[in-house]
This record gives C-alpha cells, sequence and structure tokens, in this order.
C-alpha cells in the first residue's frame, strides 16, 4: 500500500523536529543564550537547551510536556547523524558496576584549591566516614 501509518508519520515528523532542533543550536542567539546562561550562575546551558526544545515542541504543534520532550529526546539518539549532539557525545556506557573498586582517577579540589585523587577523596575522615557516593563534573 501508498499509506503510511501514523506512527509513520510521526516518525518523520519527530525527524523534521530533530534536524530543526540542530539548527537552532547553532544559531547566533542560542549561542548567546548559551553564554549568558553560564556567565550567570544561576541557570546553565542544560536549561537552555530544554526551553529550545520545548520551542521546537510547540513549533511542530505539540504540547510541550515531559513525555513529549522524551520523545523528541529520543527521537535524537535514534537518528543521531542529524543530531550534533548525539553524534558528537563523547559520552559512553562504562563498564563498572556495583561492587566494582573504582579506578585511580586525577581531581581537582575545589575546596581547597589543589589537585588530589580519588582513592584519597574516598578516604577523607576516614573509614568511619561512610562515603558512598561521588558527585562529579566537567566542563569544556
Amino acid at each position: 500500500g501508498g499509506c503510511a501509518r501514523g506512527g509513520e508519520d510521526e516518525e518523520t515528523r519527530l525527524v523534521e523536529m530533530v534536524k530543526r532542533e540542530a539548527a537552532m543550536r547553532v544559531s547566533e542567539e542560542t549561542q548567546e543564550m548559551y553564554r549568558l546562561a553560564e556567565e550567570r550562575g544561576d541557570t546553565d546551558w542544560m536549561e537552555v537547551t530544554e526551553g529550545l526544545q520545548r520551542r521546537v515542541l510547540e513549533e511542530f504543534g505539540y504540547e510541550p510536556t515531559d513525555a513529549n520532550l522524551t520523545k523528541l529526546r529520543n527521537a535524537a539518539q535514534r537518528h543521531g547523524h542529524l543530531a550534533p549532539q548525539v553524534r558528537h557525545n563523547r559520552a559512553r556506557r562504562g563498564v563498572l558496576a556495583a561492587g566494582c573498586m573504582a579506578p585511580e582517577v586525577g581531581l581537582y579540589d575545589a575546596s581547597a584549591g589543589q589537585d588530589t585523587t580519588l582513592h584519597s577523596a574516598l578516604s577523607w575522615g576516614g573509614e568511619e566516614a561512610g562515603l558512598t557516593c561521588v558527585v562529579a563534573g566537567s566542563w569544556s
């Protein structure tokens, strides 16, 4: 048959939405919004991106709900060749699992203003400290 099913129509729309988001992300306006958000300190690039994605949803006639946001983000994963944020993402699924020994890595202790290591950080406060969670981030 020559008729597309509803799901195929939606996938076609989602592909167009992924393309639109990609174009908006690199626009001068959005780049300026990213820059300003990072300078302010009370917001960041992720909030700018979420707002951009909700605008894309509205442009294509979708309600800007969390469920539809998930649809758009999942479409970007399925069509990563169209989404620079997916295509250039260096994150990957790691090999560590609960109970594994964490590898030794270099860290920066922002409160002390000096370099340290993960294993040193895990021993702060001695065994009785019971540290079970390490929160880390990066910037580039």
